[in-house]
């Protein structure tokens, strides 16, 4: 059986855990601890250092270079509760793209879309056209839109 306590902790920290930590923490449950504890040292606000809303942004732009999706909005949410705003997490997302390149871009702003969706900040218009992405649009083709 999982560490429950340690888990326990880790989640109330967070808010999120991952299938590997639940594994360690059955497994190898003292280096989870340590793991932990660095995440929190890192995780902590300390006199001077960066704000948690830019450390949430710094975390969902790097899942995002990664292609990380559920990492990123994960870390998209954490950034807006901690004091962030859209345009903080689309521009987070715009540099991070200068120096990595289009997947970046393709999937931090469609975590942004989902976040901002899931929160109730944002509507998709209708704008008229295919969305690619839409569920309510999967079923029509390009050569639909060319007719």
């Amino acid at each position: 059986m999982p560490d429950q306590e340690l888990l326990d902790e880790m989640y109330a920290k967070r808010g999120y855990l991952f299938e590997w930590q639940v594994l360690l923490a059955e497994e190898a449950p003292d280096f989870l601890r340590s793991f932990d504890a660095t995440w929190t040292q890192v995780n902590t606000d300390r006199p001077n250092g960066l704000p948690a809303k830019y450390r949430e942004l710094v975390y969902a732009a790097t899942a995002s270079v990664l292609g990380e999706d559920t990492v990123a909005k994960n870390h998209m949410h954490k950034a807006l509760d901690a004091g962030a705003n859209r345009t903080e997490l689309i521009d987070a997302i715009l540099v991070a793209w200068t120096p990595s390149g289009s997947r970046t871009l393709i999937h931090g702003l469609r975590c942004v879309v989902d976040v901002l969706k899931e929160r109730g900040e944002y509507e998709p218009p209708d704008v008229g056209h295919r969305i690619s992405d839409r569920p309510e649009h999967e079923r029509r083709t390009y050569m639909e839109d060319k007719t």
